[in-house]
């Protein structure tokens, strides 16, 4: 949900410095190992109802493929400042997570809240193996999903919020980029005629 409302803002507010989203599609190296990264998060449902006796004794296999293709892209565009915001932030998240056998700690005070109730139960039933409930001090609990989002949405880390504004900066110096090009394009055509 965090990361949604992040380009969402980098995308508006790339508009409104009249960049182009075309400028993000040629700032952008290699997008598809984000894409690869993302139907893996995405697939742990179905994995896990596939393979029942692998999860979660492995799960730490599959989230170190994940951020291995997010580590990947991260080396590919490291020359883009706004990468190393991105990375701090999944650093973050990834030294939580695999400290943690593979799961990202949730904080306790969800399991009190009307709003997160289904959420609980399906991390409870095995549902969504890369989450647990803390319900103890953990490895790097302090880097856990300890932020509720209002309204029973969801739940985010400090990792996902560094990595939120790391992705805004991204998004909009990518679709600037256009509008850079473009703009020296017409003064050398200009200049030409």
């Amino acid at each position: 949900m965090a990361i949604l409302v992040a380009v969402v803002i980098g995308i508006l507010v790339g508009f409104l410095r009249r960049g182009k989203l075309r400028g993000l599609v040629d700032y952008m190296k290699s997008p598809i190992l984000l894409v690869l990264s993302f139907l893996i998060e995405a697939s742990l449902g179905l994995l896990v109802t596939k393979f029942p006796n692998l999860f979660p004794q492995y799960l730490w296999v599959v989230v170190v493929v994940q951020y291995a293709l997010i580590f990947a892209f991260f080396i590919i565009n490291c020359r883009k400042w706004p990468i190393a915001i991105m990375a701090v932030g999944v650093l973050m998240n990834f030294a939580v997570i695999i400290s943690n056998g593979g799961s990202m700690p949730v904080a306790e005070v969800v399991a009190d809240i009307p709003a997160y109730a289904d959420t609980v139960q399906r991390i409870s039933e095995g549902l969504m193996p890369e989450y647990f409930i803390m319900h103890h001090k953990v490895a790097f609990w302090y880097f856990g999903d300890v932020i509720l989002i209002p309204g029973g949405n969801g739940f985010a880390s400090i990792g996902d919020i560094v990595l939120c504004i790391g992705m805004v900066f991204y998004i909009i110096c990518g679709m600037g980029k256009t509008t850079a090009k473009r703009a020296k394009r017409r003064a050398h055509d200009r200049g030409m005629a």
